[in-house]
């Protein structure tokens, strides 16, 4: 018994130095809008269990969801895996250096992206609303 303790106690420990380092998805949820240069605003929307959708700006794009996917937060990175949508990038997602202050998201350049529109984006500052 004191065994299987120890376990819940360590589990626990874990769980609570994830949260804290923003270790998950949670930590990001929201609703977070950034201009894009000459086109309008780019609206990101991450669930706490990490579903997201990225909505680009109507004038050039569809005037719905451009894509669905799943943000895995580790540490001070991410990354957004495209599951769906009309803009969805099939390639593998590299992790992006990001950090939050206040309702501010700011998501840096981290690994070379091989899906331009989705590095184009993602980089930058975001607000939360």
């Amino acid at each position: 018994m004191r065994r299987a303790s120890g376990w819940v106690v360590g589990i626990v420990l874990v769980g609570a130095v994830m949260s804290a380092c923003g270790g998950g998805s949670s930590a990001i949820a929201g609703k977070w809008t950034k201009a894009m240069a000459g086109e309008g605003d780019v609206v990101l929307t991450i669930a706490s269990n990490g579903d997201a959708s990225l909505a680009l700006p109507d004038g050039r794009w569809p005037a719905e969801i451009d894509m669905t996917g799943k943000v895995a937060v580790v540490g001070d990175s991410l990354s957004i895996t495209a599951d769906g949508g009309p803009s969805a990038c099939a390639q593998p997602a590299p992790k992006y250096a990001f950090a939050v202050s206040g309702n501010t998201l700011t998501i840096g350049a981290g690994s070379t992206d091989p899906c331009g529109a989705r590095h184009a984006a993602l980089v930058g500052t975001w607000t939360k609303s």
